[in-house]
């Protein structure tokens, strides 16, 4: 039985009290690595990333060992960046049984290559990416400039502004006043979001309150107009029961029948009348109600054009702004109108301007 053998039936957990209790003891165990090494089909990597650091803590196997494996181990170096941070190599790292440097050379090759994105780097290995050593911001710079002359003002705030604009701006070669301009833009667009959400809320609570009321209102007109009903059939029955001993003390069978018809007519148009009271009161709540739901859908359309127009705004002061401070190379991305402004420090060449007289609606963020 090899070690993986081993590990798969009782894993860290219960490993743990079998070494603690003697049933198996951590030379056999340690035995059992060693000669499961040559053997192995599976690649070192993965295996060292299921129990590598168990090895070294419980069995005390030296950390350059287990190193030397994986670097050995061609298949080891098979792994994109994303798949190596899966299977989960960030401890060992951490605990120095792989060098930082090779996930940093595998995450610098995926980047050239295509496979490994500056969005995916931002959204899901960040901000450790750069805080543990993995990749330098001047490693990045190259590939967030990229993003930032091919997406709108916009786009590049929603995703990189809070990491990696914010925290390590001037190491990704951004000049002083563009991260201004870019910190003013995104506390515009911050208000702007804000009210927006606001304004939402407001609306659709208004919306709830008024319909509830209005509900509460029909509710008890119905209850009042059953109540009246009640009322007439109840009147109803005890006339038709009094006419009807009056009738029957003078033994008067025609004038009882015609009695009894005339009441169940007088009670029928009761309840006829309750009807269409019913339903006219019916009619009402279902016309307040569209006008409340027309009213805030109104609201909602003002907020989302007032947060349109801000991103518009946005993005326009942003070409603005990189076209009047030349500082290299800029492509701006608007509206999926490219703009690309030639700027360098002595001449301005835009190919393609703003019309500021007619702004189109801007990605949302």
């Amino acid at each position: 039985m090899g070690f993986d053998d081993i590990w798969t039936t009782y894993r860290s957990e219960v490993l743990n009290q079998v070494v603690a209790d003697r049933v198996l003891s951590k030379e056999f165990l340690k035995e059992r690595f060693e000669l499961d090494v040559p053997h192995h089909t599976t690649p070192c990597l993965v295996r060292m990333c299921r129990y590598g650091l168990w090895l070294v803590d419980k069995l005390n196997i030296d950390q350059a060992f287990i190193t030397s494996l994986i670097v050995a181990d061609d298949k080891s170096r098979d792994y994109s960046f994303s798949e190596l941070i899966q299977l989960g190599a960030r401890p060992l790292v951490q605990r120095n049984l792989l060098a930082v440097t090779f996930l940093h050379d595998r995450a610098l090759m995926d980047l050239r290559t295509g496979l490994l994105t500056f969005e995916q780097v931002a959204r899901d290995y960040s901000p450790w990416i750069i805080d543990q050593g993995l990749l330098t911001p001047e490693e990045l710079a190259e590939y967030f400039q990229r993003e930032i002359a091919r997406l709108s003002a916009v786009e590049v705030l929603t995703k990189f502004w809070d990491w990696p604009i914010a925290a390590h701006a001037a190491r990704l070669g951004l000049p002083a006043n563009h991260v201004l301009k870019l910190r003013a833009l995104h506390d515009q667009l911050t208000a702007a979001k804000t009210r927006r959400k606001q304004r939402k809320s407001r609306a659709k609570s208004r919306a709830r309150d008024e319909e509830s009321a209005a509900r509460a209102v029909y509710e008890s007109r119905v209850r009042e107009l059953k109540s009246d009903l009640e009322r007439a059939v109840s009147e109803c029955s005890t006339s038709t029961a009094d006419t009807t001993s009056t009738n029957t003390t003078s033994t008067n069978t025609t004038s009882t029948n015609t009695t009894n018809t005339m009441s169940t007519r007088a009670e029928s148009e009761t309840r006829e009348r309750y009807e269409r009271r019913v339903q006219h009161a019916r009619s009402e709540l279902n016309e307040k109600l569209t006008n409340i739901s027309h009213k805030r859908d109104e609201e909602l359309r003002e907020s989302e054009h007032e947060w349109v127009t801000c991103q518009n705004s946005v993005n326009s002061a942003w070409i603005d702004h990189v076209t009047a401070h030349p500082s290299g190379h800029v492509t701006v991305v608007y509206n999926n109108v490219v703009h690309n402004t030639v700027i360098n420090s002595s001449t301005v060449n835009n190919s393609s301007t703003v019309n500021n007289t007619a702004l189109p609606s801007a990605p949302p963020m």
